[in-house]
C-alpha cells in the first residue's frame, strides 16, 4: 500500500519539502520553561508532516544539540508532544534553551492518498487504471482549491497560475476519456510533469 501511494503523491507532484533544514537554520518552535510540553511545527495550511523530522535545543549562549526522538512525537498535523516539559527538573534539555525543528511536508496526508487509493482499487481491476483513477480523483481536489495547488505545483504556479490550471484541465479531460472509453493502442499518456504535459501522439499501425 505505501508504495502505490508514493506513486500517486509522485503522480500529483506532491513530494516532500524540507524546512528548517540547511542551508536554511531550523525553524524555533518554542522557548523550553519547564512546563509546556506540547509545541506545533510551523505548517501552513493545508500541510502535513511526511518522513523525518528532528528537534534540536540551544541554550542560551551555547551550542546547538539535537533532542533525541524518543522524547517527543509529532503528528502528521504538527503537533509535538514531549514525554517530560523540557527545561523541567529531569529533562536533559536546559531551562530558558530555543526549540527547534527541521522537517519535510507535504499537501496531503498519507491517509489522504491511501482512501483514494482504496477506492479506485475498489473501481477498477488494473493497476494502470487504478493510478489514473487516483490521479483523476486528486486532479479534481487540486482544481478545487488552489492553495493546495499552488503549494504542489510551486514553481510553475509562481511564473504562470493561468498554464497550471490548463495543464491539469487537458490532463483531466485526457484521463477521463482513456478510464471511460478503455485503453487505445498507442494512446496519450498524460504525465503531470513540470515544464508541460508529456504526450505520446497516437500512431494508427498500418
Amino acid at each position: 500500500m505505501s508504495v502505490a501511494v508514493s506513486d500517486v503523491r509522485f503522480q500529483i507532484q506532491d513530494q516532500p519539502r524540507s524546512f528548517g533544514v540547511a542551508p536554511e537554520s531550523p525553524r524555533v518552535i518554542g522557548t523550553a520553561d519547564g512546563v509546556t510540553m506540547i509545541f506545533f511545527l510551523p505548517l501552513d495550511r493545508w500541510q502535513y508532516v511526511a518522513g523525518s523530522a528532528q528537534l534540536y535545543a540551544t541554550p542560551s549562549g551555547g551550542s546547538t544539540i539535537g533532542i533525541a526522538s524518543s522524547a517527543y512525537a509529532i503528528s502528521q498535523q504538527g503537533q509535538v508532544v514531549f514525554t517530560t516539559a523540557p527545561g523541567a527538573s529531569g529533562s536533559p534539555i536546559a531551562s530558558g534553551s530555543a526549540i527547534a525543528a527541521s522537517f519535510q511536508g507535504t499537501a496531503f496526508a498519507n491517509a489522504d492518498l491511501a482512501n483514494v487509493l482504496t477506492r479506485n482499487q475498489a473501481k477498477y481491476s488494473d493497476d494502470n487504471s487504478v493510478l489514473k483513477g487516483c490521479t483523476l480523483d486528486m486532479i479534481n481536489v487540486l482544481l478545487m482549491d488552489y492553495e493546495r495547488l499552488s503549494m504542489t505545483r510551486q514553481v510553475e504556479w509562481e511564473r504562470n497560475p493561468a498554464y497550471v490550471v490548463r495543464t491539469l484541465q487537458r490532463l483531466k479531460a485526457d484521463l477521463r476519456e482513456e478510464l471511460e472509453g478503455g485503453p487505445r493502442p498507442g494512446a496519450a499518456i498524460p504525465a503531470l510533469l513540470f515544464g508541460g504535459v508529456s504526450l505520446r501522439p497516437y500512431t494508427p499501425q498500418r
